[in-house]
């Protein structure tokens, strides 16, 4: 079975990239480095551990990023448009 039919069956697409950024948004890290196969680990997905699962988090953006991109919104309000 390819990578490509595992991730269409059991998630809406079969793009493994975005199946992978999923994974790193949930703290999930690549722990292989061959070419021939992904294996990923997260320290609260663990064997007879289900209880934990519970603590597996999506990642929230940073308060710096957050502030930036209102910054952003607010500058770009006070710059002169033409008019139309």
């Amino acid at each position: 079975m390819t990578t490509r039919n595992v991730v269409r069956r059991y998630f809406k697409h079969s793009n493994f990239a975005s199946f992978v950024r999923q994974l790193n948004l949930y703290g999930f890290h690549k722990t292989s480095q061959e070419s021939d196969s992904c294996e990923f680990s997260h320290q609260m997905f663990k064997q007879g551990n289900e209880h934990l699962f519970k603590d597996i988090r999506r990642k929230v953006a940073s308060p710096r990023s957050c502030t930036l991109h209102v910054r952003h919104r607010l500058l770009l309000s006070f710059l002169p448009w033409p008019e139309r």
